[in-house]
């Protein structure tokens, strides 16, 4: 029987897509990073477009993400912005290209580069495919020196899903929804911004 994809609340197993990856019932696929055995050559990303003031939209066509709502911060509130719209960048090719990103580890700590490699690991060991395209809406960022809260609408209905027996259907037929997440992130002196905590909150968005 194929499995059905299942949102989940707990933490820890949401970013991009939201679909089930860290749960002991039956595994449906999860839209996370790619894993390291994959051949192809890596898809370029295109330079990144910063506005007057605000933070960079790092929106690709090509990959299939898009960003929405990006507020026009400025200081610490931009930098750490950028930093987390970067890693969803990497999140989401993981999880098309299906091999963890080299950047994750530069721009998230050991248990969120954790949740990205069991979402990708889950998906292979079911031999699925995801494709297409996913949204990431800025609902608050809120930041100083030392720490960030970001909370995002992803939304995920329009990637598709190809099952091991070639047949495809959309996320949002799968039973996935938009969902709220919430990332933290943190700061050591001299040290790049990291996230450090992604959190999916179980509402709708």
């Amino acid at each position: 029987m194929r499995p059905t994809v299942r949102t989940t609340a707990a933490l820890g197993c949401a970013a991009v897509l939201l679909l089930a990856g860290c749960t002991s019932e039956a595994p449906a696929p999860t839209t996370a990073p790619t894993s390291a055995a994959s051949t192809a050559a890596p898809t370029p990303t295109p330079t990144p477009t910063p506005t007057a003031t605000g933070p960079m939209d790092r929106s690709d066509a090509a990959l299939g993400i898009q960003f929405e709502n990006l507020p026009d911060v400025t200081g610490d509130a931009r930098a750490a912005l950028d930093l987390y719209t970067l890693f969803e960048v990497e999140f989401w090719r993981s999880t098309t290209e299906g091999a963890v990103s080299d950047l994750i580890p530069a721009v998230a700590n050991p248990a969120v580069v954790g949740v990205v490699q069991t979402q990708v690991d889950g998906n292979a060991s079911r031999n699925l495919k995801i494709s297409g395209q996913t949204g990431v809406r800025i609902l608050d960022v809120v930041a100083d020196a030392a720490s960030a809260t970001i909370t995002t609408c992803q939304d995920p209905t329009a990637a598709l899903v190809t099952y091991e027996d070639g047949s495809v259907v959309s996320a949002g037929e799968a039973g996935a929804s938009a969902l709220k997440v919430v990332a933290g992130l943190r700061k050591e002196p001299d040290l790049p911004w990291q996230v450090v905590t992604v959190e999916n909150s179980g509402e709708p968005c």
